[in-house]
């Protein structure tokens, strides 16, 4: 069942790498080796309206390792609410 969980969690950031990669979207690939053990997905996304962006971030751990993937896309807010 461990086999089956992390053969998908990574296939699914490989798929995200891909598509990424695909659509020339800027982007920072990070792995870490950690202490301890985790096997979980992560999703966030973080808007920053000041700078008109959302950065985006996939995490994939698993064991002793954590594959994590980020990049930025442009914040469409057509009603902007905050402050010039």
């Amino acid at each position: 069942m461990i086999q089956l969980i992390s053969v998908s969690l990574v296939t699914i950031l490989f798929i995200v790498i891909i598509l990424l990669n695909a659509l020339r979207v800027p982007h920072t690939f990070m792995f870490y080796f950690i202490k301890g053990a985790v096997i979980g997905a992560l999703y966030d996304s973080e808007e920053y309206p000041d700078e008109d962006i959302v950065e985006h971030t996939v995490q994939i751990a698993f064991l002793f390792c954590t594959f994590t993937y980020i990049w930025e896309t442009q914040l469409n807010n057509s009603n902007n609410n905050y402050a010039s």
